[in-house]
């Protein structure tokens, strides 16, 4: 029977008081969440201030860029014979450079953009975007001989307009990325996935090495292969963040000197 009142009497004891010291701990951890939702609102403030920087300063130097391409070309028509063939190596060079650092501010201006820029999400029909990019390339593809293979694509829970600039980017690339030997052939085709849709765009180009298939998709990174090509080399940073926004992901499996394959994957409609 004292076993008995031992165990009641313990079940039936006062809990403990809540001390000085147990207040003390819950007011400063407050303090502090109250301190760090300050902090980061105040760096989000200046992480908004430098890129609207970076936005005006990019647009800003865009203009005279423009300039010094048009009066070059326009230097190069009204003297035309009368340029020794160095001076109009000299002016070639120029307008080409200023073309280059138009283009690659011009990517960077959109690479910043997809941070903060709303996108509307619909349903899109990858055939229609396709058809449109085709459109837009059919210079390049003729000059090139490129061949295109496409099988039924789906429709995607995606923005058409940045889904034209992904598959752009990606057919520009495998049409650029292909030696002067080889006759560029691009193969695109679908996989439905239980939530999502896989889509495979294959190259027959130069491929990417190994120890580069993880660096390819961030900002300025060409690959060794890579750097004998023109280019911004944002072109991939762009399709994946894009993807990023979209819910979707990007991969690409590659051989040296075989070709690459880039697979995305989207959303299913809504």
């Amino acid at each position: 029977m004292k076993g008995d009142y031992s165990t009641n009497a313990g079940l039936l004891a006062p809990p403990p008081r809540k001390t000085n010291t147990d207040s003390t701990s819950s007011s400063d951890q407050a303090e502090r969440i109250r301190q760090l939702e300050e902090e980061n609102k105040a760096l989000k403030g200046r992480v908004e201030q430098l890129s609207q920087f970076a936005r005006s300063a990019a647009h800003d130097l865009k203009e005279p860029l423009r300039m010094i391409a048009s009066y070059t070309t326009l230097l190069e028509r009204t003297l035309g014979t009368e340029l020794d063939p160095r001076a109009a190596d000299f002016l070639e060079q120029i307008s080409s450079s200023a073309q280059r650092a138009y283009a690659l501010l011009d990517s960077m201006l959109q690479y910043a953009a997809l941070s903060y820029r709303e996108i509307t999400l619909t349903d899109v029909d990858l055939n229609e975007v396709l058809r449109q990019v085709l459109a837009n390339l059919q210079l390049r593809i003729r000059e090139s001989g490129a061949h295109i293979e496409a099988g039924p694509l789906p429709v995607v829970h995606a923005n058409a307009e940045l889904m034209v600039q992904v598959f752009q980017n990606l057919l520009s690339n495998a049409i650029k990325f292909t030696p002067p030997d080889r006759r560029p052939h691009i193969q695109i085709r679908s996989t439905e996935l239980p939530a999502a849709w896989q889509i495979e765009v294959a190259d027959n180009g130069i491929g990417i090495p190994a120890d580069q298939l993880e660096k390819i998709f961030e900002a300025f990174e060409r690959g060794h292969a890579g750097r004998n090509y023109e280019g911004t080399g944002l072109g991939l940073a762009i399709t994946q963040r894009i993807l990023e926004r979209l819910g979707g992901t990007i991969r690409v499996a590659s051989e040296e000197g075989a070709g690459s394959t880039f697979i995305l994957t989207l959303p299913k409609q809504a």
